[in-house]
């Protein structure tokens, strides 16, 4: 004799097998939809802008008066918050060392279109970077070290003069020999055959 009991089983609140990425993808919409308040510096912080990335959370930044320094990316930014070059960001100098800084925090395109209307960034911070998208603005001028010496220069000729040859002399070779294939079909008696 078996029993039937009758168990209901508990509602799917969660969104099926691949809950997790569901869950989050509601999350970000709601998340991008929020205003962030305007940070703006105050005592011991500087705006700067990233010139070189370096590796192991460190960056070089330039700061007001033109000068780069070295500054630490912080563990809480780390896989959070992305700097790139050309990224406008908030600095905390410390006062023991003056050659180096730490992030606080990193603005938005919008942000640093704000920061420009106030008048707060200088032009050592903006000079390169467009702020409409963004992005690096370069030039289409391309310049060369001139301390190379004439021996390297004389070398680099030489080869380039022996490539160059050598394609000559294959592309030459390749249309003799064409040439001479259409001469032989040419007189060849097809009346023969």
């Amino acid at each position: 004799m078996f029993l039937s009991i009758n168990i209901k089983m508990p509602k799917n609140k969660q969104g099926g097998k691949n809950f997790r990425g569901k869950k989050k993808s509601s999350k970000n919409a709601d998340a991008n939809s929020i205003e962030r308040k305007l940070e703006t510096k105050s005592d011991g912080q500087e705006y700067a802008r990233v010139s070189k990335l370096l590796g192991n959370c460190r960056i070089l930044a330039v700061v007001h008066d033109g000068t780069e320094k070295l500054c630490i990316i912080p563990k809480k930014f780390k896989f959070r918050v992305w700097i790139a070059k050309d990224d406008i960001i908030l600095i905390n100098i410390r006062s023991f060392q003056d050659d180096k800084a730490d992030v606080i925090y990193k603005y938005l395109p919008k942000e640093v279109k704000q920061l420009t209307k106030m008048g707060e960034l200088t032009n050592h911070i903006i000079e390169s970077v467009d702020i409409t998208n963004n992005t690096t603005i370069q030039n289409d001028q391309v310049y060369f070290d001139d301390s190379d010496s004439e021996s390297e220069s004389d070398m680099n000729n030489d080869v380039n003069n022996d490539v160059n040859n050598d394609v000559n002399n294959d592309t030459t070779n390749d249309t003799k020999s064409v040439e001479k294939e259409r001469k032989e079909l040419d007189e060849f008696n097809w009346d023969e055959l």
